[in-house]
């Protein structure tokens, strides 16, 4: 006896048809509007952060919500944009300066690695090199352009959307649970974690970068590294890679400096940012985690490697926040629909 599956019902392939639709339009509209995510995604991390500010000021102290959102914008601009565009300003000034000098350094490379090319009998600094680094400097410039006035734009997008997100306040949070597919109970939990994922990557990251920056800058300076400011900002920046982190930075510039010939600062700049700058990172990484959300460091790696492929220097944050967010749906679609 054969047995036969009844057929799938009228209704369940609308359904099936209506989410393909669905998924179809939710992908054009990604990948013509995915320019502009990150401004979308910079107002989602600010609501998130600022509204139970704003709730406070417009139900607690009864403002009006327009003198609120002004507060607010003037205080964000102030604690998270204004540092960032006068590190921005810094570092630009100073890559354009070797720019400008970069055939003085190469040439001042060629002879430092001259000891390196008789040991392994490999020319790093080869014509073709040299070319490759020559085109790259000289396409900088437009680069940097470009990508300022791309800034200002995902800054004018972030803004213009929080203000309707600020502006509507709880109307905005009622829509959100009202569209989700979730029940109320899953609803909820997802709010939730989403909520201490984007504290954890917003608030979190940030926090470690300027205390390892801290430390670098009493070691750098201590030792006496030329501009110990500037790299004490580079190796914040880059202290939010999980496992390598600030190690890119103090490790060259230690072999910089030795090249340079001055081999006690080499060695002390080695010796602080093993023993210093490393822990440092180590032991503060693990206070902001037991604080906020425990973010795997491959979901930090990999969401920063991606992050700023489709960000930019603003993937820094909205990488590891992206792959969290995926990995909190699927958790949460797995245990609504276990059954």
């Amino acid at each position: 006896m054969i047995d036969s599956k009844p057929p799938i019902s009228t209704a369940v392939i609308k359904q099936i048809a209506f989410i393909a639709l669905l998924s179809l339009l939710g992908l054009l509209l990604f990948f013509y509007l995915k320019t502009y995510l990150s401004g979308v995604l910079g107002a989602l991390v600010l609501y998130i952060l600022l509204r139970p500010l704003h709730f406070y000021l417009i139900e607690k102290k009864k403002w009006k919500s327009i003198f609120s959102i002004l507060l607010l914008f003037l205080l964000s601009f102030v604690v998270m944009l204004l540092p960032i565009w006068l590190t921005v300003v810094m570092l630009s000034g100073k890559v354009m300066m070797v720019i400008d000098r970069y055939k003085d350094i190469l040439e001042l490379l060629q002879n430092k690695v001259a000891i390196l090319t008789e040991l392994t009998g490999y020319n790093i600094l080869s014509g073709e090199t040299l070319t490759k680094i020559s085109t790259t400097a000289a396409g900088f410039i437009p680069g940097l352009l470009s990508s300022t006035v791309g800034m200002v734009v995902q800054i004018a997008i972030m803004y213009f959307v929080l203000f309707f997100m600020l502006s509507s306040g709880r109307k905005f949070e009622k829509w959100a649970k009202e569209f989700s597919p979730f029940s109320d109970n899953a609803t909820q939990k997802l709010l939730g974690e989403l909520k201490k994922m984007t504290i954890s990557n917003a608030i979190g990251m940030p926090l470690l970068g300027f205390i390892q920056a801290l430390a670098a800058l009493l070691g750098y300076w201590l030792i006496g590294v030329d501009e110990p400011f500037l790299w004490a900002v580079i190796t914040g920046l880059v202290s939010v890679i999980p496992v390598v982190g600030s190690t890119i930075v103090w490790i060259p510039l230690a072999l910089f400096v030795y090249f340079h010939g001055n081999h006690p600062k080499a060695l002390a700049l080695l010796l602080y940012g093993g023993l210093v700058i490393s822990n440092v990172d180590s032991v503060f990484r693990f206070m902001v985690q037991k604080k906020m959300a425990d973010i795997h460091p491959l979901v930090t790696f990999f969401g920063v490697l991606i992050g700023i492929e489709i960000f930019g220097f603003t993937g820094l944050i909205f990488g590891p926040l992206l792959i969290a967010y995926f990995i909190t749906l699927i958790s949460v679609y797995k245990e609504e629909y276990r059954s």
